[in-house]
């Protein structure tokens, strides 16, 4: 039999999938050829998640039941897209302890009013010493369909300072180099931050995350 890398496998068992409809695409798309191996790990999962519920019923309302128990927090935000990367954190009134290349160089996003999702990561992707390294964050945005929507993070935060005292909350993206970066909100020694930089830390289970669907694109 031909030795066949799990990547391979992957992107034949994601086409497969999008031909018998367990995965929805809009018409004339096809599976992406440019994932990311953390995003490959989450269309595998979910994909997984998918086919178990097929063979226990004809509908994957299942799998959105699944992950809905993870979703901590929604958030309708008015984005305010014509801040500068600056504005939007000053927006926070936070101290702000911030890489200004990293923050320059963030993804921008689109839509002027979007629906924030604020997740927990499923227990199985930490190791087991609690650390969740990013490449498995990576693959629990890309099962949870969410991308990082940092000006409307921000501004949620903004509009709502009390919310990181309880909810320390991050997003995470790549840049063009391949790194990770990462925006964090939370309190530190008594007062409201927010950290702005490149991370290939890992998190601990009292962070959560953000994003919005994928329809609303990340430019």
């Amino acid at each position: 039999m031909e030795n066949i890398s799990i990547e391979a496998m992957c992107r034949i068992v994601l086409e497969k999938a999008i031909d018998d409809g367990f995965v929805v695409v809009h018409p004339g798309e096809k599976a992406p050829k440019d994932l990311s191996s953390g995003e490959l790990v989450g269309v595998t999962n979910c994909l997984r998640d998918l086919l178990r519920v097929r063979n226990k019923s004809s509908s994957p309302a299942e799998v959105v039941d699944q992950r809905a128990k993870y979703i901590v927090r929604t958030a309708k935000v008015h984005a305010h897209r014509s801040l500068t990367p600056k504005q939007v954190f000053d927006t926070t009134k936070r101290r702000q302890h911030v890489n200004e290349a990293v923050r320059d160089a963030m993804p921008r996003g689109q839509g002027e009013v979007v629906t924030l999702h604020y997740f927990r990561p499923r227990p199985e992707a930490y190791d087991k010493n609690g650390w969740l390294s990013p490449a498995a964050l990576d693959a629990e945005y890309a099962y949870h369909g969410i991308v990082v929507d940092i000006e409307a993070q921000a501004i949620d935060n903004a509009a709502n300072p009390e919310l990181a005292d309880t909810m320390p909350n991050v997003c995470q993206w790549m840049d063009g180099s391949g790194k990770h970066c990462c925006a964090k909100f939370g309190c530190w020694d008594g007062e409201r931050r927010v950290l702005v930089r490149r991370s290939e830390d890992g998190w601990l289970a009292p962070w959560v995350f953000a994003g919005v669907r994928k329809e609303s694109s990340v430019t």
